[in-house]
């Protein structure tokens, strides 16, 4: 029989706790990587099912879900994984939703909900503004100045008889909205200082391609450019384009900073977008499963929005720590000037227009003070 010392006693004990601290350890570092890796072009999360069991489970539906913008430490990206996580929570892991950020599927949005209509699609992040051509009374939510905030964007798409029309405008193209995202204020960005109407004269701006876009522009006195969004970025720094819009976090994740020195807070739009499903996917999913996927969208719609309304101050912030400008910018007249806008919209498309009229009374506070006349 082997006899220790008192002093390899002592040893051999502290070698056996620090062994036992190592293995609660590694197993957290690895949850840790399971759920917070950047995973290019599949959603690495796991169901509560699959955790329990300690079995992957196989899933009966594989479905994608694209989106143009890059993969990153932003709201689109956490709050579309947290939309394919809670897909296969909901589903026990009977579905599964691989995520396809940075345009790795190929093409633009307009593309995205096309091939959603084909059924070659089952899930992507669009802009309001890039399928006006596919469904034009949507592209009310989008003109300068009409709607003021999220919370009136939201009230329109799920709380009035105009937006029941407009989800309806949606399915007739084979499309199915799940959620609603007011992805914050639209701002102008550019080479120079943007104080007043006055500077917008003539000033070559980067637009959507959007009819009702365009003309509110023209109006305001700017010369408007429709140009994808892709190339921005060197149409700044070609002088193709002297301005661009977007929210703050697309200013910085576009590394707009660079060529346009310039936020000019304009406030002059909201950016509303939406994640919508293929009809085709939808309808081949059984009740329960088209249920979950239904009620993981209304989540992702609370989700996001929890995001943005906290980061503006943030992102703001970051702008001004990288050195460039914050421009006040007043938009005394801008009303008067799209007035003949409001009026040719309103008597197109009169219902919907005083709906947004009462989602702005139910939710007045805004960054403009506009009454519909």
């Amino acid at each position: 029989m082997v006899r220790y010392s008192a002093r390899q006693k002592i040893i051999v004990f502290v070698i056996a706790i620090c062994l036992l601290a190592l293995v609660p350890l590694a197993g957290c570092g690895e949850r840790k990587g399971g759920e917070t890796g950047n995973v290019k072009g599949s959603n690495s999360t796991t169901s509560a099912a699959q955790e329990q069991s300690g079995a992957p489970q196989k899933a009966d539906f594989v479905l994608r879900f694209a989106q143009t913008n890059a993969e990153g430490d932003h709201a689109y990206a956490w709050t579309e994984r947290f939309f394919c996580r809670r897909v296969e929570e909901l589903t026990g892991g009977r579905v599964k939703v691989e995520y396809f950020p940075g345009a790795m599927l190929g093409g633009n949005e307009r593309q995205y909900a096309e091939q959603l209509m084909s059924g070659v699609l089952d899930f992507a992040h669009v802009a309001t503004a890039s399928i006006s051509t596919i469904v034009p009374e949507l592209d009310l939510v989008n003109v300068p100045l009409l709607l003021q905030n999220g919370e009136q964007y939201h009230y329109l798409m799920w709380h009035t008889r105009s937006g029941e029309f407009l989800r309806k405008k949606l399915e007739e193209k084979n499309l199915v909205l799940l959620s609603t995202r007011w992805c914050g204020d639209r701002n102008i960005f550019a080479k120079r200082p943007v104080k007043s109407l006055e500077d917008l004269k003539g000033l070559k701006i980067r637009v959507m391609q959007s009819e009702n876009i365009m003309e509110a522009w023209k109006l305001l006195g700017a010369a408007p450019v429709p140009m994808a969004y892709g190339e921005l970025y060197s149409g700044l720094q070609t002088g193709t384009v002297d301005a661009g819009e977007n929210m703050p976090m697309a200013y910085l994740m576009g590394k707009f900073y660079e060529v346009a020195p310039y936020y000019c807070l304009t406030k002059h739009a909201g950016c509303p977008c939406i994640i919508v499903a293929s009809a085709t996917t939808m309808n081949k999913l059984p009740p329960e499963l088209r249920e979950a996927v239904l009620q993981a969208g209304r989540e992702a719609t609370a989700y996001f929005q929890g995001f943005t309304n906290r980061s503006w101050r943030a992102e703001l912030q970051q702008i001004k720590e990288l050195g460039r400008n914050i421009v006040e910018f007043d938009r005394t007249g801008a009303e008067e000037k799209l007035k003949p806008l409001y009026d040719k919209l309103s008597a197109k498309y009169p219902d919907i227009f005083h709906d947004i009229q009462l989602a702005r009374e139910r939710y007045p506070l805004g960054f403009a003070d506009v009454k519909l006349k």
